[in-house]
C-alpha cells in the first residue's frame, strides 16, 4: 500500500489511468486486426463459393430489411448520449485524484 507523509497507509488504492490506457489501445488494436481477419476470411469464403456467399447476402439483407434498424439505432445513440456525461465524469474525478496523490507523495 502506499505511504503517506505522516507514514498513515491509505486504504484506497489509486486507479492507474495509463495502465487504462494501454488497456483501451490494446483492445481497439486487438479489435481492428479481429476485424482485418473476419473481412479476409470473408472474402476467401467469397472467392471459394460465390453461390453460397450471394446467397447468404441475400438472405442477410432480407432479415435485416425486417428489423427496426432505426429504432435500434435510436435507442443506442440515446444509451450511449445518456452514459457519456457520467464516463466524463468518472475520467475528470480519476485524473483529479491521481493529481492530488502524487502530489501528495512529494
Amino acid at each position: 500500500m502506499p505511504r503517506r507523509k505522516n507514514g498513515a497507509t491509505s486504504a484506497i488504492r489509486e486507479p492507474d489511468i495509463a495502465q487504462a490506457d494501454r488497456f483501451a489501445q490494446e483492445t481497439l488494436s486487438s479489435a481492428r486486426a479481429h476485424a482485418e481477419r473476419c473481412l479476409a476470411d470473408v472474402i476467401d469464403y467469397a472467392r471459394t463459393s460465390p453461390e453460397k456467399a450471394l446467397l447468404s447476402a441475400v438472405a442477410g439483407g432480407y432479415v435485416l430489411r425486417m428489423l427496426p434498424l432505426t429504432r435500434i439505432l435510436a435507442a443506442l445513440v440515446g444509451v450511449a448520449l445518456l452514459l457519456l456525461k457520467p464516463a466524463a465524469l468518472i475520467f475528470g474525478v480519476a485524473k483529479l485524484w491521481q493529481k492530488v496523490q502524487v502530489r501528495s507523495l512529494r
